[in-house]
């Protein structure tokens, strides 16, 4: 099947060529892209995940099944309904791919969770508030709405599912807690798709695929590939082997969601090379990026504290933009609709983490403590922000 290219493809070329700089700096395999490589990204933005539409179709205009069937199915690892067979052979241990290294798996969410508080600064700039630079994605996000007026619960609701993935106790194993995570998130892609594709306001030739291929090999980049550049440039050493770990949960995890396998990077180098292979493409910011922006600022200075929480707010929201402004740059907060801030939040958070983070590099007791301590970070964020 011949699929259109939608006009978005290619349309901002100078800025995609900007965004993807620093990339192509820190990018070790400067090969030019491939024909394949190419006509994968190009077409990729046409395309989604055929398996999470299909099941969509069926929850929507069959009325087959509804989120509690799937989350019955996905906990037993069985199911009568035909539909969601389908889903369980699809992502069950008898279909996985051989590559799959459980181990390799735990070991990379260790890192995640060692990373703390870190990390979810990370996750909030670099990988969130920076994604909205592109317009890839911001008309879907605004047009579900829940990244606007339920800003706070959506952004609950994705560090939860964050912290589900990255869990201790081997929870990417199949039924296992964040197995289950990510391959719900399927079925959710799979409905949100279907549901905007038939809006009357979808411009497909424009847009491509509401969720397709490209963006979710994008986004998957921003927990993997970016998170692991964050964190290094805020004061986290993570070896080559550890980064080797990171990607290979996050491989995984994108296999789960219906990601081509073909184009899942195994390796930092590969998720480097496919970020710029995407970004290059991609069309620069519009109205929305600067909605989406200001939403996911305010949600910043709402976060709750145990003590000084006004205080605490205020200067949180400040040193979260002024990371931003290290990873968007000053065109890219103008363009998110956020105040300039200078770079004075990257020392502070050098201070704030690299003791515990370099002592964790050299002693394993120490590595231990600090991956506990990332643990009740994470567990402390979630509970003090859960929505009311």
């Amino acid at each position: 099947m011949t699929i259109e290219t939608p006009r978005r493809f290619d349309r901002d070329p100078k800025w995609a060529e900007g965004s993807t700089r620093s990339l192509r700096v820190l990018q070790k395999d400067r090969r030019p892209f491939t024909a394949d490589e190419i006509e994968w990204a190009r077409a990729g933005v046409g395309r989604g995940d055929e398996l999470g539409n299909r099941l969509a179709r069926a929850m929507i205009d069959d009325r087959a099944f509804t989120m509690r069937d799937v989350d019955a199915a996905i906990a037993a690892g069985e199911t009568e309904i035909p539909a969601l067979r389908g889903l369980l052979d699809a992502v069950g241990p008898a279909a996985t791919p051989g590559w799959v290294d459980h181990a390799a798996c735990e070991r990379g969410a260790a890192v995640c969770r060692r990373a703390g508080s870190l990390g979810l600064d990370v996750l909030a700039t670099a990988s969130l508030m920076t994604g909205y630079t592109t317009s890839a994605t911001t008309r879907q996000l605004v047009a579900t709405g829940r990244l606007v007026d339920g800003v706070d619960r959506r952004i609950h609701e994705t560090t939860q599912w964050w912290s589900e993935i990255i869990a201790p106790g081997g929870a990417m194993r199949p039924y296992r807690s964040g197995w289950r995570a990510a391959v719900k998130v399927r079925v959710v892609h799979g409905l949100a798709n279907t549901t905007l594709e038939r809006r009357a306001d979808w411009d497909r030739a424009e847009w491509g695929e509401p969720i397709n291929q490209s963006d979710q090999l994008g986004t998957l980049g921003l927990f993997s590939t970016t998170f692991l550049l964050g964190v290094r440039a805020l004061g986290m050493p993570v070896t080559d082997a550890e980064g080797r770990d990171v990607m290979a949960l996050w491989r995984y995890v994108g296999w789960l969601l219906g990601i081509d396998e073909a184009v899942l990077p195994a390796t930092e180098g590969e998720g480097r090379r496919r970020m710029v292979q995407i970004g290059q493409y991609a069309p620069g910011p519009d109205a929305d990026s600067a909605v989406l922006g200001r939403a996911l600022y305010g949600n910043w200075g709402r976060h709750e504290y145990p003590v000084l929480g006004d205080l605490r707010r205020r200067f949180y929201q400040r040193y979260l933009g002024s990371l931003e402004g290290v990873f968007a740059g000053p065109s890219g907060l103008r363009s998110l609709g956020l105040p300039q801030e200078l770079p004075w939040a990257v020392p502070v958070a050098w201070v704030n983490h690299a003791p515990f983070q370099l002592a964790a590099r050299v002693s394993p007791r120490a590595r231990r403590w600090a991956t506990v301590r990332g643990e009740r970070q994470i567990a402390g964020w979630l509970e003090r922000n859960r929505p009311r």
